[in-house]
């Protein structure tokens, strides 16, 4: 967040990002901040899931996927208590005796509870807690970028990011960022060309350039 303010303070109003390639991660958060957005024919954004370091393993893992996994546990829960519902009464009994719904829904209950119990109880609490809180910062930020250039649907669209998909590599495309809400346009044939020649020559000196993902103009002067 800090860096896309910047960017704005540079820019007077607000800056243009254009996505030659890709801008995952903190690019992705970098230009959501911006006034417009265009792609490249090969860019890509991608989705703010939460990354965890985990020192033991020495891997990283999306808090999403904790988070997520106890979603799927209470999904489980809630079906068992209905699938046994559905086996002690059917659909036309429950309809016409609620005496006996309130007699066997205490069972149904207490059967899914006991088959979610064994995986309920090695849920780390603690664990699962920071993940979240991870997440919603994440979400945080996104909604803080969004809310100048995006007011009607700035929750929605950090929500998405931040929510809506299953793994830290997904792709998302210029057709998925439109979905999404973004201002995304396509980049001009001729530019995005100059571009990956620009991007390839420095990569070939070994340079790494902010400006090779995102240009800054001040919409003032244009």
């Amino acid at each position: 967040p800090r860096a896309a303010r910047l960017l704005r303070g540079i820019a007077g109003q607000g800056f243009i990002a254009v996505v030659p390639r890709c801008a995952k991660s903190a690019g992705t958060l970098l230009v959501l901040g911006a006034d417009q957005v265009y792609h490249g024919t090969a860019a890509v954004l991608g989705p703010l899931d939460a990354q965890v370091f985990d020192k033991y393993e020495g891997t990283w893992s999306a808090a999403l996927d904790e988070v997520e996994a106890l979603n799927q546990l209470n999904a489980f829960a809630l079906q068992a208590m209905r699938s046994m519902v559905n086996v002690v009464l059917g659909e036309d009994e429950r309809r016409q005796n609620l005496r006996a719904l309130e007699t066997f829904l205490p069972m149904c209950i207490d059967y899914g509870t006991r088959l979610a119990r064994p995986l309920l109880e090695k849920v780390d609490v603690v664990s699962f807690t920071r993940k979240a809180r991870q997440m919603k910062e994440a979400e945080m930020y996104a909604f803080r970028l969004l809310k100048r250039n995006y007011p009607n649907n700035c929750k929605e669209i950090a929500r998405a990011f931040t929510g809506d998909y299953p793994d830290h590599g997904f792709v998302i495309d210029l057709e998925e960022a439109q979905s999404l809400g973004l201002k995304a346009l396509p980049l001009a044939e001729e530019v995005d060309d100059l571009l990956d020649k620009i991007i390839a020559g420095l990569r070939s000196e070994g340079i790494t350039t902010l400006l090779g993902h995102v240009e800054v103009r001040n919409d003032t002067n244009s």
